[in-house]
Order: C-alpha cells, then structure tokens, then sequence
C-alpha cells in the first residue's frame, strides 16, 4: 500500500509500472483471509467458537412486543424515503423512540405482541 500512496503523491512511471506489475500477479487471489491456531483473534478476543447459520436459525429471538405499521403509513415512510430515520430512532431508544417518532409524524401503528393473534396481517417493524 506504500507503493500506491507512492504513485497516487508522485506519479512516477516506475512505481506505476510496479504497482501494475502487483495488480496482475495479485488479480483473484486473496488479501485478507482469516488466521488460523494461536493468532486466530475470535480465540483471542474469547469470542468462542463461531454459531452456524441454522444454529442461528433456530434460536428463538422473539420479541415480548414489537410495532406494527398499517400499509398506508409503511408506503408513506418509504415514500419519503424516511425508513431509516424510524430505525436509527428505535435504535436509539428503543420501541418508545420508534413510536415517538411515528407518533410525532401523525402515522398509525399498532402494538403487535406475538403469538396472541394481535399482531395485524401488514408488513410490521419488529425490535427486540
């Protein structure tokens, strides 16, 4: 990386024509790979040994409550491209942001709590 700062501050020829020169004989192989026995960080970190993805799967994360936004009012978010604002609202405090947020806007929502058929049949932002 020293060489392209080098060509990207100079723009002298022969590190160009070096910098190529690594491009075609590093093209398809790898630059980062994960480390492996005693330099692997996820043992170093005592991170533990990494979940499978139907692990993952199968563990129940179900919320107690989440929210539930009539259709009309999901379409109106999107169309005013604000989703992301509701999702960096309930980040940040939770489903009481989330529904401050929908709240202060004037747009429905509803309580959905799983499993006892209150949750309505339209697309719903779910957080735990």
């Amino acid at each position: 990386m020293q060489l392209l700062g080098d060509v990207a501050k100079t723009y002298e020829a022969t590190d160009m024509a070096r910098w190529w020169e690594w491009e075609a004989a590093s093209d398809g192989r790898r630059q980062l790979t994960w480390s492996t026995g005693r330099r692997d960080l996820g043992t170093l970190a005592g991170l533990g040994q990494e979940a499978s993805d139907e692990e993952i799967a199968a563990d129940d994360q179900e919320a107690d409550e989440g929210i539930a936004i009539p259709r009309e009012a999901w379409k109106h978010i999107i169309g005013v491209r604000q989703e992301t604002d509701l999702l960096a609202a309930a980040e940040r405090d939770g489903l009481d942001g989330a529904r401050r947020w929908l709240s202060a806007r004037g747009l429905a929502w509803t309580v959905a709590r799983p499993g006892d058929g209150s949750t309505p049949r339209v697309p719903a932002v779910r957080l735990a």
